[in-house]
């Protein structure tokens, strides 16, 4: 913080799977592990978790001579170096999943959303922000509710700060984003 740096250090997803990962700072330096091993590949529930992260966001970095140049917030860039040690691409995943609109983030609103289409032309919302805002939205199960709160309460009792993020496929396209879409 005194660096206004920020790193994750921890991933949850709904699959039930706990991720750590290494490395501080805004350099991509460190992994993604799980139960302490190096990951030999991203599964999906990660890949969509880093993606939402990454896409859902206002910040950008780039490799420059001694370290990693940033802009934009800290928490953002966090997210977008956490892709990074994840194994995406951040340039082909901006090619791959471009933004079509923006719900920017407000202190009020907590949140964050971003439209998106894919390769193949489906329309995505990504929300990210406050997790007793983006909980509540998500269309789950009372068992999945529970855990999700036993996880983000084990979380802030470590003293991290904690975000949620969502994903809905639209079973159309839009040309835009409404709050009302959320």
């Amino acid at each position: 913080l005194t660096r206004n740096e920020m790193t994750v250090q921890a991933l949850w997803t709904p699959e039930g799977n706990m991720y750590e990962v290494s490395g501080i700072g805004h350099q991509p330096h460190g992994l993604v592990l799980r139960e302490g091993q190096a990951l030999s590949h991203v599964g999906n529930d990660l890949r969509r978790l880093l993606r939402a992260g990454a896409l859902c966001n206002d910040a950008s970095v780039s490799p420059g001579a001694y370290d990693w140049a940033v802009r934009g917030e800290a928490t953002e860039a966090a997210l977008l170096i956490s892709a990074v040690k994840g194994g995406l691409d951040l340039a082909e995943l901006a090619d791959d999943w471009p933004r079509l609109d923006v719900i920017p983030f407000e202190s009020e609103r907590r949140f964050m959303a971003t439209l998106h289409a894919d390769r193949d032309g489906r329309h995505a919302i990504l929300l990210k922000g406050a997790p007793e805002v983006v909980v509540p939205r998500c269309d789950v199960g009372g068992e999945l509710r529970e855990k999700v709160s036993s996880v983000l309460s084990s979380f802030t009792r470590r003293g991290m700060r904690v975000l949620a993020m969502a994903q809905r496929r639209l079973p159309e396209q839009r040309p835009s984003l409404e709050e009302e879409d959320l």
